[in-house]
């Protein structure tokens, strides 16, 4: 949340003691979902996108008379907030940044149990900010206040995103898969689109009426679409296991160069599908919560309704999130690099413009199913590297690759160039996990990678004997099992190892110690078996 930002909530003499004198516009209380606070009154000044609330009778109302009481002020905080239910209002997800701004500026106010603090709009004036968390005194009055109404907001945000992910799950089969073949996906799709005109009926008037819910029954029933929700969930998991037993880089690309298209696929079966069963399931809920105030129940019900869609909701999103970000990154590597790799996944297209399309529909569905604002980075910095040992621009032509290479938490230690007569020119990626052995041209033009070695696998590190020389010395990297490990040798090139070549050297050697407890380097005399790199 950013710009300007006011909320309401202050009497008079409240404003006084704040010092402030500009009428407040909105209050916020936290729900049960963490982060996540319903909104009311005025809610252009918050400066985020408002999720409307589902089924929302005031909605389909004029409430200007509520809005200018709300602004009056005179009542109970409480009270005014849950008469405020039937004015403007929505959902909000606040970013960590936000929470943490606010918790920051926060005074004691001990009326009511809300919390006083203050954000600023840059260097502009600062904003007194009234909120209630989840569980003080003033949520669970208004809460209370709010009735049934407050259970379903639980729902709300989990269906704006996914339903925010059919635009572009129709436009990514167009563009990366071309035609949809799976009849899974149509069938999903068909029960969507019938549950999606009775949800636009039911917000349009602001409840779910018995004609509409009678309707939603006949037009998709739940144990269609639950089969549906399990055999996409079931495919998609199949995948991810599968990626998920293969440890090393060249593995992983070699299997989603096959499996790209077909992980798609299923991925977007998948969020089809969830997506209209999660409708069903609002449908539902909306239906029970015409009677769950006089009826404790509905009421019981509604909540379970509500907590099993959640469940299943992240259940989803645990197995989808993880698929899409693999083809996602894949996708950008291929946008980004300057082969002819990118023609496997989309033969017959000839330009990258159908890659970079296909990239941008999966970040927005990665965005929405990420859980919270700012969870997921969409175009990453490339990661800062420890040892600087290659010149600036070669530098930062690797370190924009590798940052769809590096895994969540893993630094970047060096990369160094191996060449010279004879040999390949190579470039070796020191993380904090692993090294990486890539050859310059395929590693810049379609992001391959030759060879990955875990630090648990490496038993040394070290220079070879006589090796240095005026931009370099040889590097000879041991690896393998005990008994009969391989040796490689690797002639390092660059004017900076001549001053930081021993440092470098000694910060591998202690990365060796982290994994295996060895720590030490080997005798150049060891009997090894030695592969070199010609």
């Amino acid at each position: 949340m950013g710009g300007h930002v006011d909320i309401w909530g202050a009497s008079p003499g409240e404003d006084a003691m704040d010092g402030g004198e500009d009428p407040a516009a909105v209050a916020l209380v936290e729900t049960s979902v963490p982060g996540v606070y319903l909104a009311s009154g005025d809610l252009s000044v918050l400066g985020t996108h408002v999720v409307p609330l589902t089924f929302d009778p005031g909605a389909a109302k004029s409430k200007a008379a509520d809005v200018a009481a709300m602004a009056v002020g005179g009542a109970s905080l409480a009270a005014q907030v849950a008469h405020g239910i039937n004015s403007a209002r929505g959902l909000v997800r606040l970013s960590p940044e936000t929470m943490a701004a606010l918790k920051a500026g926060a005074k004691p106010f001990t009326k009511d149990g809300w919390n006083l603090g203050t954000l600023k709009d840059g260097n502009q004036f600062a904003h007194s900010v009234r909120w209630a968390p989840a569980g003080a005194q003033g949520a669970t009055s208004v809460a209370a206040s709010a009735g049934p109404a407050a259970a379903i907001m639980a729902i709300q945000m989990q269906l704006a995103e996914i339903s925010a992910l059919v635009e572009e799950n129709i436009a990514l089969t167009r563009s990366l898969l071309q035609a949809v073949e799976d009849e899974r996906w149509a069938s999903a799709k068909s029960h969507f689109d019938a549950i999606a005109e009775e949800f636009g009926h039911a917000n349009a008037l602001g409840e779910v009426t018995p004609s509409i819910w009678g309707q939603a029954q006949a037009q998709a029933s739940e144990t269609k679409l639950r089969e549906l929700l399990e055999l996409s969930l079931r495919a998609a998991r199949r995948h991810h296991e599968e990626l998920t037993a293969l440890e090393t880089s060249p593995a992983r690309r070699t299997w989603l160069d096959t499996n790209a298209r077909s992980v798609t696929q299923e991925a977007q079966t998948l969020l089809m599908a969830h997506s209209a069963w999660l409708r069903y399931q609002a449908l539902r809920a909306g239906y029970l919560h015409r009677t769950a105030a006089e009826d404790p129940q509905d009421a019981a019900l509604l909540e379970r309704v509500i907590a099993g869609a959640q469940r299943r909701d992240a259940e989803v999103r645990a197995v989808a999130f993880p698929l899409l970000e693999d083809v996602y990154r894949l996708l950008r590597m291929l946008e980004e690099g300057t082969g002819s790799a990118w023609k496997k996944l989309f033969p017959g297209v000839r330009n990258r413009e159908a890659v970079r399309a296909a990239a941008g529909y999966v970040a927005t569905q990665l965005g929405a199913l990420a859980g919270h604002h700012g969870a997921y980075q969409a175009d990453p910095p490339p990661a800062p590297v420890e040892f600087t040992l290659l010149p600036l621009n070669p530098l930062k032509a690797v370190t924009s690759r590798l940052r769809w290479i590096l895994r969540e938490g893993e630094t970047l230690v060096a990369v160094t160039k191996s060449g010279g007569w004879r040999e390949l020119e190579r470039y070796l990626v020191f993380t904090s996990s692993r090294i990486l052995i890539v050859r310059e041209g395929n590693f810049l033009s379609d992001g391959d990678v030759d060879q990955e070695l875990p630090w648990t696998s490496v038993r040394t590190v070290a220079k070879v004997p006589d090796s240095d020389r005026d931009d370099g010395f040889d590097l000879r990297i041991q690896h393998g099992p005990v008994e009969k490990p391989d040796v490689r040798t690797f002639a390092l090139r660059d004017s900076s190892l001549t001053h930081r070549g021993d440092a470098f050297v000694k910060r591998l050697t202690a990365l060796v110690g982290e994994e295996t407890g060895i720590g030490s380097i080997s005798s150049p005399d060891a009997a090894v078996a030695t592969v070199r790199t010609d």
